[in-house]
């Protein structure tokens, strides 16, 4: 049997050091303007198959009509890593404009709908018509949420780009149910923008510099419908060139529209900045400084609720500002009172970046969000940079420093102690003291583990009636043996 200082040195050896990276894909980095990111080569464009795309359309329809339309992941249903031919794009735009009006017709009984007669036949009519680009306008504006979304992966495909720009540019009187537009745009920017020329983008700079207008941005005191602001007005979606701008980098234009902001602009009401996307105007500032300082002063998350894109802020934000504002990521997760959303958004972050600077937002999370066991999962996954992220925090006061010298002392326990040690003397004589003290010299008490004779009849009892009562599965990523004791008197609690 190995003694510890073997079992530290194996472990020492095991274990990687200090690392850091960003999983960032390359079309993240163009939130951030100012990098100069290089292009990025286009997917090829796949061989359009009628027969394989009639299958599919079938199988989507099935699990449309079992489930719903808000269920399905329809991104998933396709290829997106190509790109689509023009015959494949009409397609699809016209079979999902017609099962979703089918299943929206029907959605009270959706099991009485005939898919070869109510859906096939009037489609094959449809499918040999060519469409023009006001016969698309006049589709999509009778669109809304997932289904409009969707569309707007196909509908670039069909137009030209001066088309698109028109489409996409065209103001409309947008308030908060008429959203097709907007839908299209966060469609567009995802699928169609990272693969644009240069070329492409100074036509698009021209025309939005062409539309740019300030006081059309929804709570500008000039805008006509300001008087009414306490009437909805929040949920006004403004005009996309103000995006655009974001996504050109046109500095200029958006910095005196921000810094117009009043402070407590976006604090009135807590889904204001959903509609206003104000974020992706900060986004668009090409200055990482300017990003920060604007996005702390109007407190503003980096929440997304859209339901294709909920880290894409969290991917702008570390696109700019790489390791250097992590807890802007955590306060944005701290603040999500739903549990299942909050270990989404933990578990996009703790995949998005591993670093030592992650290990405090980390142990913040297992202290005040809705999903710590996602943000504990973390730690416990990542030693190395847990253990050398953790020491700089017990010099801190409260309640964060204790819980991290439980950690590292729980990291003692596995064999860490080495690499503790090792860490801490790379830092500060306080923080090395610290450590030192607090978990390489200290000692816990030995308890003796509860056995059947020792266990009192109350603590019998009442064990057994919780595992009557409860069915939980055990957390394969926590050994129950390096947690801090359970105790009572001389006696502790034993893993069972």
């Amino acid at each position: 049997m190995k003694n510890s200082t073997q079992l530290n040195s194996q472990i020492d050896n095991e274990v990687s050091e200090i690392s850091r990276s960003l999983s960032l894909k390359p079309e993240d980095y163009l939130w951030a303007t100012w990098r100069n990111s290089p292009s990025i080569e286009c997917p090829k464009v796949q061989v359009f198959d009628q027969k394989k795309s009639l299958e599919l359309l079938e199988q989507i329809f099935g699990r449309l009509v079992k489930n719903n339309l808000w269920a399905i992941d329809w991104e998933k249903e396709f290829d997106l890593s190509l790109r689509f031919s023009q015959e494949e794009a009409h397609f699809w735009l016209i079979a999902l404009t017609k099962i979703i009006s089918v299943y929206l017709e029907n959605v009270s009984n959706p099991t009485k709908i005939d898919f070869k007669k109510d859906v096939l036949k009037p489609l094959e009519e449809k499918l040999t018509k060519n469409i023009t680009f006001s016969e698309i306008k006049e589709l999509v504006t009778k669109q809304g949420g997932v289904a409009i979304y969707l569309m707007g992966i196909f509908v670039p495909y069909l137009l030209s780009l001066e088309e698109t720009i028109e489409l996409l540019l065209e103001k409309i009187d947008a308030g908060y149910s008429v959203s097709w537009q907007n839908e299209i745009v966060t469609s567009y920017r995802k699928h169609h923008w990272p693969y644009l020329s240069e070329k492409e983008k100074e036509t698009w700079r021209k025309k939005v510099i062409e539309a740019w207008d300030v006081s059309e941005w929804p709570l500008n005191p000039n805008h006509p419908k300001y008087p009414n602001r306490y009437q909805g007005i929040y949920y006004n979606l403004p005009p996309s060139f103000f995006r655009f701008a974001a996504y050109l980098g046109l500095h200029d234009y958006l910095l005196p529209l921000i810094e117009g902001w009043h402070d407590k602009v976006y604090l009135m009401e807590e889904w204001n900045d959903t509609y206003h996307k104000p974020q992706e105007m900060i986004f668009g500032l090409r200055d990482p400084k300017l990003v920060e300082m604007h996005m702390y002063r109007l407190k503003l998350k980096l929440n997304i609720w859209h339901y294709k894109s909920k880290d894409e802020y969290f991917r702008a934000w570390l696109a700019h500002t790489e390791y250097s504002a992590l807890c802007h990521i955590t306060e944005s997760v701290s603040v999500i009172a739903n549990k299942d959303l909050a270990e989404s958004f933990t578990n996009s972050f703790s995949s998005l970046v591993n670093a030592p600077e992650v290990a405090p937002e980390m142990l913040e999370l297992t202290l005040f969000s809705k999903a710590p066991q996602a943000a504990k999962k973390w730690l416990y996954e990542n030693p190395a940079n847990a253990i050398a992220g953790l020491i700089k925090v017990t010099t801190k006061r409260g309640r964060l420093a204790d819980t991290a010298i439980n950690y590292l002392r729980s990291f003692k326990k596995k064999g860490y102690q080495d690499l503790i040690s090792k860490f801490a003397k790379l830092e500060t004589n306080e923080i090395m003291e610290r450590v030192q003290t607090t978990v390489i010299d200290y000692t816990e008490k030995e308890y003796i583990a509860f056995d059947e004779k020792s266990s009192p009849n109350w603590l019998k009892t009442g064990i057994s009636e919780l595992k009557k009562s409860l069915k939980v599965k055990p957390c394969a990523w926590v050994d129950l043996g390096e947690l801090p004791a359970i105790s009572i008197g001389d006696y502790k609690f034993n893993e069972d």
